[in-house]
């Protein structure tokens, strides 16, 4: 094949390419997300203030279950029966901000604050809420 001739073949693909990602791919993406794909239509929003609520006690008890679950299996954690403070951060998610107690065979007891991220995912309503599996713990600090 000549030189020339596979010089004009390059250049031609990369036009055509070019072209193709312009003309078809850059719209078919601005077309997927400004589609519903993305649209998330949860009514609740966010909520700046400490709050209480039954959501926010039954978050507080699965987040107590998963730091029982981090912890060794010799300590024995007593919680209070309150976070010390709640957030609704919009979507089911809430930040449960709470304390424990918990001591070893052989050392004092020792009060430990910590810091969990969870959100309730199930499409079951209320009916499911008592339910570990339909919770998801997104972070956890303060056991270190």
């Amino acid at each position: 094949m000549n030189k020339h001739l596979r010089l004009i073949l390059f250049a031609g693909s990369f036009i055509a390419l070019l072209l193709f990602q312009k003309f078809v791919v850059i719209p078919f993406v601005f077309t997927a997300a400004e589609s519903d794909l993305f649209l998330d239509e949860s009514t609740e929003s966010a909520d700046p203030y400490v709050i209480s609520t039954p959501m926010t006690e039954i978050a507080h008890q699965h987040c107590n279950q998963h730091v029982t679950e981090q912890l060794n299996s010799d300590a024995m954690p007593s919680f209070t029966p309150q976070a010390l403070n709640a957030w609704n951060i919009g979507n089911d998610s809430y930040v449960i901000n709470a304390e424990f107690e918990y001591s070893t065979d052989n050392q004092p007891s020792v009060l430990k604050k910590y810091v969990c991220r969870i959100q309730y995912e199930t499409s079951e309503g209320d009916a499911g809420l008592s339910n570990y599996d339909n919770w998801t713990i997104y972070g956890l600090s303060g056991l270190e």
